[in-house]
């Protein structure tokens, strides 16, 4: 029982002494040492003590040679890894500050972006606004112009002198020597100045054939200053006398009473106006009596030859 004991501690303190850079306790080990004790029990037990402590030291050494030798000649197999656990650090406030300020940042960025785009938008519409109230500018001006030039052309009409032909008659108290009278008057509101004007008349055919000869020397002609309400008169009489029983005022034979005046206005426009009347013509010449009892012939304007400015 005693050597029973002592074989299994000396078992025991061979396992537990593992080889370095081996695994301490293996299967291969575990059937090396299995093998070993099976040994140890089958030797006969009729050994003597002496025998036995004299071979002690070297049954444990070649043992352990043994051991080793076995160990050696098995390598370690790992079939499965062991399920490994990672714990992750625990976060403190320095890493949360860091979070923290970094989702900051981006806000701010964000932010700064929609601020951008905002600004750009707002900036678009002023642009539009300020165009559309440019061409609003525009067009009151254009307006404006309009309206101040209206205003001129109202201011001149309003203060322009207007002088017109009142009545052209034809004075036939001598039939075979006719005499041509012609009627201005100023219409407007202010005098009319350097009125110059002159009359002629001639025998012609209707419609005309001829060119009416006009003033031989416009620069001779009368000159003068007409009012308003004012009126002027002109006469001209024909130079050669018509022979006895001529009979006047058909188409073959019209008399024309013609003319021009040109005068200025009291702001320094300049104003013409022309006239022609006839006697005769198509619906032939007409005569009548004045108030003073005088033969007159009736006069009215020709379709043409009759304009201003």
């Amino acid at each position: 029982m005693r050597y029973l004991i002592l074989t299994v501690l000396l078992t025991v303190g061979q396992a537990s002494s593992p080889i370095p850079r081996q695994t301490p306790y293996s299967s291969t080990s575990a059937r090396t040492g299995d093998q070993h004790n099976t040994k140890k029990k089958n030797e006969p037990s009729n050994t003597s003590s002496s025998a036995i402590n004299q071979n002690q030291s070297g049954s444990t050494n070649s043992d352990a040679a043994q051991n080793g030798s076995e160990d050696t000649d098995h390598p370690i197999t790992v079939g499965k890894l062991p399920p490994v656990t990672i714990t992750p650090a625990k976060r403190d406030w320095v890493d949360w500050g860091y979070w923290g300020f970094g989702g900051l940042l981006a806000l701010t960025g964000i932010l700064q972006i929609w601020l951008l785009f905002r600004t750009l938008r707002i900036t678009t519409r002023q642009a539009e606004i300020a165009e559309r109230q440019e061409s609003q500018m525009r067009a009151a001006a254009q307006q404006t112009e309009r309206i101040i030039a209206q205003m001129k052309e109202t201011e001149v009409r309003d203060l322009r002198a207007y002088i017109g032909v009142s009545k052209v008659i034809l004075l036939a108290q001598n039939i075979q020597k006719p005499e041509g009278i012609a009627e201005f008057q100023n219409f407007g509101k202010t005098p009319a100045y350097n009125v110059r004007q002159w009359i002629g008349i001639a025998p012609q055919s209707h419609p005309l054939a001829v060119t009416l000869p006009e003033s031989t020397n416009p620069s001779t002609a009368s000159v003068s200053t007409i009012y308003p309400s004012v009126k002027n008169v002109l006469t001209v009489r024909l130079k050669k006398e018509f022979p006895p029983g001529t009979k006047i005022g058909t188409s073959q034979l019209t008399l024309y009473v013609y003319g021009r005046v040109a005068y200025d206005d009291i702001i320094g426009n300049h104003w013409y106006t022309s006239y022609r009347f006839i006697f005769g013509g198509p619906e032939g010449g007409r005569f009548y009596r004045d108030e003073n009892g005088f033969l007159c012939g009736a006069m009215g304007p020709d379709s043409e030859g009759n304009h201003a400015n």
